[in-house]
């Protein structure tokens, strides 16, 4: 079961009956991406008995998900509060995939997941979401289907959507 954020303070919850993986698939919004981080802010974990089983792993894609070409090591969590995972790209990377893994009867509620990327610009923060469509008016553009938008203090807001592309504002 996953419960996206809605009307309970952005706090997605995912739990399963057996052992199961959720993940979102980060593209690379621009070149010299070096090491990219993703952070959540656990609010609720539950271990369904079998110890160290929340885990969250980052991979390393060149060829947009078939086979990972780096694999961070999974970061296990035990706590609530600010978790911060990284992982150190390859050159060719395309594509970065976030998973959390349960076990059994395990749970975990998080909200505000963001990512940091070292570029050669400097460091960026940035939030990524969804989208359906775009509309341009007037030289503004609308994003539509984002989910829960609300102010965010990041440099990049990332809109993705796996036929259209990625869309990337600046939000300083």
């Amino acid at each position: 079961t996953v419960s996206f954020a809605s009307s309970n303070d952005g706090v997605q919850t995912f739990s399963h009956s057996g052992a199961a993986t959720l993940h979102r698939d980060l593209y690379h919004p621009s070149d010299g991406s070096n090491t990219f981080y993703f952070n959540i802010a656990v609010t609720a974990i539950t271990d369904g008995g079998s110890g160290n089983t929340i885990k969250i792993k980052l991979q390393s894609f060149s060829d947009f998900g078939s086979t990972a070409d780096v694999t961070a090591t999974e970061t296990v969590i035990t706590t609530t509060g600010n978790k911060q995972v990284s992982i150190t790209p390859s050159s060719d990377s395309k594509m970065i995939r976030a998973s959390i893994v349960i076990a059994a009867s395990d749970s975990i509620s998080f909200k505000q997941p963001t990512v940091e990327l070292e570029t050669k610009d400097g460091d960026k923060t940035a939030q990524i979401k969804p989208f359906k469509y775009y509309k341009e008016t007037d030289g503004k553009i609308t994003m539509v289907g984002t989910g829960v938008i609300k102010q965010y203090d990041t440099d990049l807001m990332i809109f993705h959507h796996d036929k259209k592309g990625v869309m990337v504002f600046d939000n300083s």
